[in-house]
């Protein structure tokens, strides 16, 4: 990508941070008595990563009127896909 559109935005994070919500994730999947997720599944960033990654305002304007034909009304919202 050359320039994003004027709303969408880049967000970051740390490994250590990315770690950290692995950490939580496995917590709770202790506590529901299912096996943590393996290295493999979901690998630990080494601390000082940066992880980023992008929101396009496109995405979530091209589902409103779905939403709104149903009858929602959003006061905010995500649209991921891969």
């Amino acid at each position: 990508m050359e320039e994003p559109a004027e709303r969408d935005f880049q967000d970051s994070a740390t490994g250590a941070d990315m770690n950290a919500l692995r950490d939580a994730i496995n917590d709770m999947r202790r506590e529901r008595g299912e096996d943590p997720l393996t290295e493999e599944e979901l690998p630990a960033e080494p601390d000082n990563a940066v992880c980023r990654w992008w929101y396009y305002y496109d995405h979530v304007v091209q589902g409103l009127p779905r939403r709104l034909g149903k009858g929602e009304r959003p006061e905010h919202g995500t649209v991921a896909w891969y």
